[in-house]
């Protein structure tokens, strides 16, 4: 099956490896690309070896540098979730190392991740990323309060500057900051999640399924914003992404997990639907 709809049927005997591959790809890709001069910097964040206690991550390394957005990819259960989850403290490693800015580093929490500049945009928003009946002026502070407390009085007026002029760099979509934001698009509500991690002005930021539930419209804007960010405030972003369209034409290089494993990376001149997903599958699939 392939976007809801039987492409094919095979006899096991008969069914080769390319040909399962090509029905599973097969179709015209959606045109997704945001080339750019790459200019990558310093070392942002390095991991080795990492695992969790649960057993869904088992040995995860990569780098990611500050300019580059950082592709990962892979197949239901593959642990790229849980690895994000790992690295943002929202989840206890059970083994493995990290390195933020060089700097040997375990986040015991998201709250201390946050404090870091280190930032998640969670897969799921309306459960993860948003405190829906509340307004977009609140969801955008909350993750940097300390910002606008003086004393134990919280400075309204620029708390209101700093959530105006977020709202009008990523072109939310509203009739104002108070708007309550349940009754945003889906689009809106997702720039409103990016607007709370970027408040809190995070360097390092990582976004799981950064277009889910969007329509066409909002995608490109969200790419867009996605460059930008590396591009004009030499920010790094790990990109986790089920749609492979998406890597292939938003990441500058691809990593491919594997049940709880990196089993592949890409550069982006040689990353290509077939590889990738035959690294997303295993070697000896």
């Amino acid at each position: 099956m392939r976007d809801g709809h039987v492409v094919g049927v095979r006899n096991v005997a008969e069914i080769v490896r390319d040909e399962l591959i090509g029905m599973m790809v097969g179709r015209e890709l959606l045109a997704v690309d945001i080339s750019r001069d790459v200019n990558v910097g310093k070392e942002a964040l390095r991991v080795q070896n990492l695992a969790t206690r649960d057993g869904k991550v088992v040995d995860v390394s990569f780098t990611l540098h500050e300019g580059e957005i950082l592709g990962f990819y892979g197949l239901v259960g593959a642990g790229r979730s849980e690895t994000a989850a790992a690295i943002f403290g929202a989840e206890r490693p059970s083994s493995g190392k990290m390195w933020f800015y060089g700097r040997e580093r375990t986040f015991k929490s998201p709250r201390e991740a946050i404090g870091n500049r280190l930032g998640l945009l969670p897969e799921d928003r309306k459960q993860q990323g948003l405190v829906l009946l509340m307004t977009i002026r609140e969801n955008t502070t909350m993750s940097a309060l300390r910002r606008f407390v003086t004393a134990l009085f919280i400075r309204r007026a620029a708390e209101r500057v700093a959530t105006r002029d977020l709202i009008a760099s990523l072109s939310i979509r509203t009739y104002g900051m108070e708007q309550e934001v349940m009754t945003l698009s889906g689009g809106n509500q997702q720039k409103v999640v990016l607007a709370k991690v970027l408040c809190a002005q995070s360097k390092v930021l990582i976004f799981d399924e950064p277009t889910r539930g969007v329509d066409v419209g909002a995608k490109a804007e969200i790419y867009t914003l996605m460059a930008d960010l590396v591009r004009k405030h030499n920010c790094a972003v790990l990109m986790i992404s089920s749609d492979l369209p998406e890597i292939l034409g938003v990441a500058d290089r691809i990593v491919v997990m594997r049940e709880g494993r990196v089993n592949g990376e890409f550069a982006r001149a040689e990353a290509n639907e077939q590889n990738v997903i035959r690294a997303a599958l295993g070697a000896d699939a």
